[in-house]
């Protein structure tokens, strides 16, 4: 995090490629291999928020993100449907 206290674009960016590759690598490995990277990336977003300077628009972003990696899992690929994250592909297409 090279922007300090201050949440800027290159952190964001940094979680955004940490959920992209969680999100990515969800469906190929085991839930416990990924569990401990989910964990992190949610504890960092909600450290970020807690005690960093953050503009209303990075915060809701960063609620996403966090929400997404909640309980060790990512959300929405857990149903047996799964939803593709930042993609086109989702039930019924």
């Amino acid at each position: 995090m090279a922007e300090g206290s201050c949440i800027g674009p290159e952190t964001l960016g940094q979680i955004h490629d940490e959920v992209r590759r969680l999100t990515a690598a969800y469906p190929k490995l085991a839930l416990p291999t990924l569990h401990g990277d989910l964990v992190e990336v949610q504890d960092l977003t909600f450290r970020l928020l807690e005690h960093g300077r953050v503009k209303p628009l990075q915060a809701r972003e960063q609620y996403l993100l966090a929400g997404l990696t909640e309980g060790g899992r990512i959300r929405g690929l857990e149903s047996s449907e799964g939803v593709e994250l930042g993609g086109g592909r989702g039930p019924g297409r």
